[in-house]
């Protein structure tokens, strides 16, 4: 019999709303403060995410649209598809709207309540009841890992762990109903997924997903029911095609970028990061701060919400009590199993060491403990079938106002605690703390020219401040860089450049090749303390600012003093090379840069010429932003053009609007080769793939829109023809749409 919702009475779907709205407002309301921002000493929404934010603000405010390429750090990455972006995910809608400021609080919220209502859906699709439901409701709402990830500021992650419920309720309903509604609602959530910020915990999620449906369809298919068992495949895999393609436009130049990233270089040491669990850690599954909390720095390391298996002790009790007597129940041997394997994979092991070296793609992540969070979303959908199994014995022995007493008191302590550690965890600063004005900044905004700063040590100036203070610093942080850039990087601090690794910071402790910083365009160089006496002839001390802002990650917000030092020998954005020295591959053209020196020389991945000056040669940049670079030229023969733009397969270059080849110089930057006369030289990003992406994903589109209407007239046609008109109240129709499959 097909669920009818017109019969269900108003008020009983309007109860579980207030339920989970007014708690989230008690335990998230800090959030929507307004003038305020989260923060939190160990928050990389200050180190890293609300600068990308201001970074698309900026964009837009100049009327360039979303940023495919970003300046603010690193000497230039990918703006739009770089994976925590997030440009485009609906998710970061009010970013488009807001400065980053005022939507990050309010951003976070709507995640969590996203949370909350994903898993009051699934506990609806394995059979549960509202008042059950509601309580996986605000379990999911108030998971610790969820308050511990907003405290750290992982906005990508955030958005990724409010969908991982709806990803279980996708698999459920393709189980239960395969068709073009199941792979329709498959396709919708799996395209939020793709669009996420930690696409560590989409591959996890995906990884599982197949492998239930595999289990689901080979049993179904072993008891003689091989149509359905086809079904239900078909309409899994088309979910997950229509996904992709709808992705497609980000999912192409990410690929591309795989080959180019520090972290295809990653080894197992790195996987592992210090976030592989031990036994001691099975203890936060009855306490969170079992080992310590951040809060007061007693948990060693930092990171808690790596390592943390918590997601409630009462939720835990009835997780395992849905197991033990509710393992009849559709999907709960499913769910059990996926949080025992999942919390096996959180270890060290012999299985996890193979699984790295062998499953495609794996070695491009780190910290295993992070499949803890398919662990909690198990958990608390469990802990909803375990409270129904409670709730119909109590309510069985003919006592239902017991019933409701232990959903009462059920809810009350899961919203208590959930209310209590949000409350404690979820703090905000007021804008001008958190993105403060610095008198640094200040004066380096009166110079218009195009340039770069470098600053000495880690924390003399925060990378998540840059966009925001109009600076492009040559280091930064951030999980996804490049290796030919890294490789650069590494000759000029240290000088040698070995094979890149992967890493996460790139930071100036010394610096071994000043020829180097001069062709990155660096005219500025910051430091906590004065040059000493050998490296004063090169850089001139401009002003001394004192108690000038600052922050540290998992130090927190500060005052320090800080040198401003002007660098005499910065080369331009653009500038004619001298002499060309060419390689026939990349291991070479680094041995060549290593051995020489930067300057009149220019080695580039290509053939050895001359580029001979005479008086009237001249470069003028006319315009530099992010993704773009504009000059005028004047030569009196052909002569090599030489950028101090991060090189990638992205960039394209025209010389009066003819196209013209880019090369690779001196490992990680570019030039072009400049026929003689006056030319304007433009170079332009644009992502590999991303004109083939956005082709496939706008017909993917097109399909979707197509299909969604084919099965809403379908669905129509089905409740018309299954029920009837409907003529005023009925109460006789009871089933719920968890009973049929």
């Amino acid at each position: 019999m097909i669920h009818d919702p017109r019969r269900e009475p108003r008020w009983a779907w309007a109860w579980p709303a207030v339920v989970i709205g007014l708690l989230a407002l008690l335990g998230y309301g800090e959030l929507l403060r307004p003038g305020r921002v989260p923060y939190s000493r160990c928050s990389d929404l200050m180190a890293y995410h609300l600068n990308a934010k201001t970074a698309l603000w900026q964009s837009l405010a100049r009327g360039d649209g979303i940023p495919f390429w970003r300046s603010d750090q690193w000497s230039g990455l990918p703006g739009l598809t770089h994976p925590q972006s997030q440009f485009t995910h609906p998710f970061a809608a009010l970013f488009l709207m807001l400065s980053p400021a005022r939507a990050a609080g309010p951003t976070l919220f709507l995640e969590a309540l996203v949370c909350g209502a994903g898993f009051f859906v699934v506990a609806r699709q394995l059979g549960v009841g509202r008042g059950a439901a509601t309580f996986a409701a605000v379990c999911g709402l108030f998971q610790f890992k969820l308050i511990a990830v907003t405290y750290a500021g992982w906005l990508g992650v955030v958005a990724t762990i409010a969908l991982l419920p709806w990803a279980i309720a996708a698999f459920v309903l393709t189980t239960r109903r395969p068709g073009i509604g199941a792979a329709l609602a498959t396709g919708a959530v799996w395209v939020l997924v793709l669009h996420g910020g930690q696409l560590q915990l989409g591959y996890y999620a995906a990884c599982l997903v197949l492998v239930l449906t595999a289990v689901d369809v080979t049993a179904v298919a072993v008891h003689g029911e091989r149509g359905r068992a086809l079904r239900i495949a078909a309409t899994s895999l088309g979910g997950g095609a229509l996904a992709a393609a709808l992705a497609a436009y980000l999912l192409l130049p990410l690929y591309d970028d795989g080959s180019l990233v520090t972290r295809a270089h990653a080894s197992y040491a790195f996987f592992t990061d210090h976030h592989a669990l031990t036994v001691r850690h099975l203890l936060t599954f009855l306490r969170p701060e079992a080992l310590g909390t951040p809060l007061d720095r007693s948990y060693p390391g930092e990171e808690l919400w790596e390592d943390v298996a918590y997601f409630g002790w009462l939720p835990l009790v009835l997780a395992v009590l849905a197991v033990a007597r509710g393992w009849r129940r559709p999907f709960v041997r499913s769910l059990g199993a996926t949080a025992l394997v999942t919390l096996l994979l959180s270890f060290d092991s012999v299985v996890l060491r193979q699984l790295w070296a062998t499953l495609p793609g794996l070695s491009l992540f780190r910290g295993p403990s992070r499949i803890l969070f398919l662990t909690s979303a198990a958990g608390t959908a469990l802990a909803g079938v375990g409270l129904e199994e409670l709730l119909r014995r109590v309510s069985g022995r003919g006592r239902p106002a017991a019933a409701r007493c232990v959903l009462g008191a059920a809810l009350a302590l899961v919203g208590a605690e959930g209310v209590h550690h949000a409350r404690r965890y979820v703090t905000t600063l007021p804008q001008s703390e958190v993105l403060p004005e610095g008198h640094l900044a200040s004066r380096l905004a009166q110079d218009h020219e195009p340039f770069r700063v470098a600053a000495i040590g880690r924390s003399t100036l925060n990378p998540g401040w840059a966009a925001w203070w109009g600076l492009q610093l040559v280091t930064g942080f951030d999980s996804y860089n490049y290796d030919r850039y890294a490789r650069y990087f590494d000759l000029m601090v240290s000088g040698e450049a070995g094979q890149p690794v992967a890493r996460t910071w790139a930071a100036i402790p010394s610096l071994a090749r000043l020829d180097l910083l001069n062709a990155l365009n660096v005219k500025y160089l910051v430091s906590p303390f004065e040059l000493p006496a050998s490296m004063t002839p090169r850089f001139e001390l401009v002003e001394r600012f004192r108690d000038e802002p600052s922050f540290t990650l998992y130090e927190g917000l500060g005052r320090s003093d800080l040198y401003l030092y002007a660098n005499a020998h910065a080369r331009p954005r653009a500038w004619w090379a001298g002499k060309v020295v060419g390689s026939s591959d990349e291991e070479t053209l680094a041995e060549r840069v290593r051995e020489g020196r930067l300057g009149f020389t220019t080695y580039v991945l290509g053939e050895d010429a001359d580029s001979p000056a005479s008086p009237s040669d001249a470069v003028t940049v006319e315009r530099s932003a992010p993704g773009l670079l504009v000059a005028r030229t004047e030569a009196g023969v052909a002569r090599f053009l030489r950028t101090s733009e991060v090189w990638h397969p992205g960039w394209r270059a025209t010389v009066d609007g003819i196209a013209a080849k880019v090369l690779l110089a001196d490992i990680s930057q570019m030039g072009l080769w400049v026929p003689p006369g006056q030319h304007r030289v433009e170079l332009r990003f644009e992502p590999p793939g991303w004109t083939e992406g956005r082709a496939i994903t706008g017909a993917a589109a097109v399909v979707f829109l197509l299909l969604g209407a084919l099965g809403a007239v379908r669905w129509r046609r089905a409740v018309r023809d299954a029920i009837g008109p409907v003529r005023g109240p009925a109460t006789s129709l009871t089933s719920s749409p968890s009973t049929s499959r």
